[in-house]
């Protein structure tokens, strides 16, 4: 892999809690050609007038999407001959898909096409859903409807997590306010997906569906922790105080065995939701605790995509190229199952066959794995 990236603008792998901020965006002149999108803009407009007109028959696209169509339709009709500008004005995107750039929508003979924030203005692009309709379950957890999984939310950009066991606690030193409890003896023959657990601080779970197993597996003495894993629990014994769970992508070796000492938690079932900022999905039906109250105030937000920007050219010399995105603020992404860089595509910017991409003065934070992930072909310094 190459990578080379503006300031920062490396590899993001904090889960969610990590940000990048970009180096300042560099002078650029103006555009001859500009088009703007605005949320109180309508896609059916022409997209080149700053706001509404005061017929209100003409103004500003409404989604970036309909934009870079515009630009591409543009430039399959005649050459490109200068940059080209979308200016991003001021408020919140929350994208349904992710927006792919392909080899079709690079600059051309030389020029780019720049996604820039609105002088003076700070334009959110959001990966996630906007959640709203909630009604109580009980006197502390809301409901409402979702169709897509995710594995975290955010309420006023702070991280929820789903519902765990032991809760998580800010007070401890270490990233997130995990804690964790102990395996308590080796389970021979299922040192990769299973352990013994101290029946006295291991909680009693009476609906076991879904409930997941989140190791850092420490080796055979319990004290590496170099892998953290996760996956769907596919036993539980209470008789004996074993648990098993399919934990995706792990390997049988030496350090990965969950051997007596090793960090663990428990997750994901209604039982345990029993904390401000938890969370638990059942099918469609959202359980959710606030931090704050009342609920419908709050802004509630799941992420629903790996990446908001992915640059896909067609082939290594076919690379999309020429486009810079400058001055967003670019949040809310899904985790992909692995986090490994060769495996995996979980960057809120994603570039595979992608040459002279320039990502300048954007802060890209809240995110579920990388902030700017490149396969082949690199950024612009």
């Amino acid at each position: 892999l190459l990578l080379l990236a503006a300031l920062s603008t490396l590899l993001l792998t904090a889960c969610g809690a990590g940000e990048v901020i970009t180096k300042e965006p560099t002078s650029i002149p103006s555009s001859i050609t500009s088009y703007y999108v605005s949320p109180d803009g309508k896609d059916d407009w022409s997209g080149t007038l700053e706001a509404s007109n005061d017929a209100g028959s003409d103004g500003p696209f409404q989604t970036l999407k309909k934009a870079k169509e515009a630009i591409r339709a543009r430039n399959e009709q005649e050459p490109q001959s200068d940059d080209i500008t979308v200016f991003v004005r001021d408020g919140t995107y929350y994208l349904e898909e992710p927006l792919v750039f392909e080899r079709k929508d690079s600059g051309q003979n030389g020029h780019q096409i720049i996604y820039r924030a609105y002088p003076g203005e700070n334009p959110v692009i959001s990966g996630g859903e906007l959640l709203t309709g909630w009604v109580p379950f009980d006197e502390n957890i809301y409901m409402t409807t979702v169709d897509h999984s995710f594995s975290t939310l955010f309420e006023n950009e702070t991280t929820s997590v789903l519902a765990r066991h032991p809760n998580q606690d800010f007070g401890v030193i270490n990233p997130g306010g995990h804690r964790y409890m102990k395996v308590a003896e080796t389970y021979e023959g299922h040192e990769y997906e299973g352990f013994y657990f101290d029946p006295v601080e291991f909680p009693a779970i009476e609906h076991t569906d879904g409930l997941e197993l989140v190791t850092w597996n420490g080796g055979p003495h319990g004290e590496h922790h170099w892998w953290t894993f996760l996956g769907p629990v596919t036993s539980l014994s209470y008789a004996d105080s074993s648990i098993t769970a399919d934990l995706e992508g792990i390997t049988p070796d030496w350090f990965s065995e969950l051997g007596s000492g090793t960090d663990y938690l428990i997750q994901n079932s209604l039982e345990l939701l029993d904390q401000p900022g938890e969370f638990f999905r059942e099918g469609n039906t959202l359980y959710y605790w606030p931090r704050n109250p009342p609920i419908d105030a709050q802004t509630i937000v799941a992420p629903r995509m790996k990446n908001i920007f992915r640059f896909e050219g067609t082939a290594a010399d076919q690379p999309v190229e020429n486009v810079t995105i400058e001055g967003l603020d670019i949040r809310h992404t899904q985790r992909d199952p692995y986090l490994w860089p060769g495996i995996n595509s979980s960057g809120a910017i994603f570039l595979h066959n992608a040459e002279n991409i320039s990502i300048n003065g954007n802060r890209i934070h809240n995110t579920g794995g990388h902030g700017v992930l490149g396969g082949q072909k690199h950024l612009r310094r």
